[in-house]
């Protein structure tokens, strides 16, 4: 993947980790929610994210093309053994299973998006707007299906 600008760690980066983060907590069964800890943690994986994805950039021709995902799973991982209290051997499947669906949603929605509007993905590295304005519509349709799943997972137990 390419380096992110900073304006993309804030109105894409840190929004996907709070929704990362809210919607495990959703999967956990987590009631009480700090909102403080949710910010703190989502400004922390921005920070994360902007490094982790200029530092793997510059080393792209070393690394598996994917090792910045792999990078942040991790890294919101050991936040929310860190921040919110919960460990890693309790989170880590949520979160994994949560960033799982997130990416082949985002992955799906961004190749339907690049078909209809004929985009290529150097689209993207030219202008980031573009990966903030599908942020909205990734978000939503994620928020969805994981509310629908947990909504109605208890009625078939």
């Amino acid at each position: 993947m390419f380096p992110i600008p900073w304006y993309v760690v804030i109105f894409e980066s840190m929004p996907e980790a709070l929704l990362l983060q809210i919607l495990t907590l959703k999967l956990m069964n987590e009631k009480k929610v700090s909102s403080y800890k949710l910010i703190k943690v989502s400004v922390l994986y921005g920070v994360a994210a902007f490094f982790i994805r200029n530092i793997a950039f510059n080393l792209r021709q070393y690394f598996l093309f994917s090792l910045h995902t792999i990078l942040l799973i991790l890294v919101l991982a050991l936040l929310f053994d860190l921040i919110h209290k919960i460990e890693l051997n309790r989170c880590f499947m949520p979160l994994f299973i949560i960033s799982l669906l997130y990416g082949l949603i985002q992955f799906t929605f961004i190749l339907i998006v690049f078909k209809l509007f004929n985009l290529k993905v150097y689209n993207l590295q030219e202008n980031p707007w573009i990966n903030i304005a599908l942020f909205f519509p990734i978000a939503a349709i994620t928020y969805s299906a994981v509310h629908i799943y947990t909504k109605y997972a208890g009625e078939t137990r």
